[in-house]
């Protein structure tokens, strides 16, 4: 298999965040049940982020619990623990991430983000399906949604150069179709479309 894309990671943590009802608890699971090779410890994150909290604001622990549970939005809590679930994922083996990719993949609400018009701060959540799947074609890898398994594909691209192209539209647009628009445009203008 191919070097995995560094896109890969942020992406496999925002469709399991979705998957899991705006939270990472389901991806908890699904690592607990294989067993990875490094333990992914949430809880100790969620506390810290609250110790965090609670040097700021001087609350008791039941205020902040309840501040935590009725003010976090979805976003905000991708937000806090985004970094850190990333940051897990790219410490995994590449086995272990296909592994995750394998439960990940054939769910059926993966299936439904794309039909999803969730907007995650200027990202609609229907592209996190369809960037997934093309990076993962990029780096030379396909998944048959039938069968339910990878392939490797040689389609004479050099994964490295596409990777390190750089882009051909700069501007960081404001508007969302126009930053859709231009995202479309750079991945087509890397591999050569």
């Amino acid at each position: 298999m191919a070097k995995i894309h560094p896109q890969v990671y942020d992406l496999i943590s925002k469709c399991y965040f979705y998957i899991g009802g705006y939270s990472f608890n389901y991806l908890v699971e699904i690592i607990d049940l294989f067993s990875m090779s490094k333990n992914f410890d949430i809880e100790s994150k969620e506390k810290e982020v609250k110790e965090d909290f609670k040097k700021k604001h001087p609350l008791n622990d039941k205020q902040i619990d309840e501040y935590f549970s009725s003010q976090f939005s979805p976003n905000d809590r991708r937000n806090t623990y985004s970094e850190y679930v990333v940051n897990y994922l790219k410490s995994l083996e590449e086995v272990e991430i296909f592994k995750l990719l394998s439960d990940l993949l054939p769910h059926p609400k993966f299936k439904e983000m794309q039909w999803d018009s969730w907007n995650h701060k200027g990202e609609y959540v229907k592209s996190w399906r369809t960037d997934l799947i093309y990076y993962l074609n990029l780096c030379g890898v396909e998944y048959d949604f039938e069968k339910k398994e990878f392939k490797e594909i040689n389609n004479g691209l050099n994964i490295q150069e596409a990777i390190f192209i750089p882009d051909l539209i700069t501007i960081k647009f404001e508007d969302i179709f126009y930053k859709n628009l231009s995202n479309e445009i750079n991945k087509c203008y890397k591999i050569g479309s």
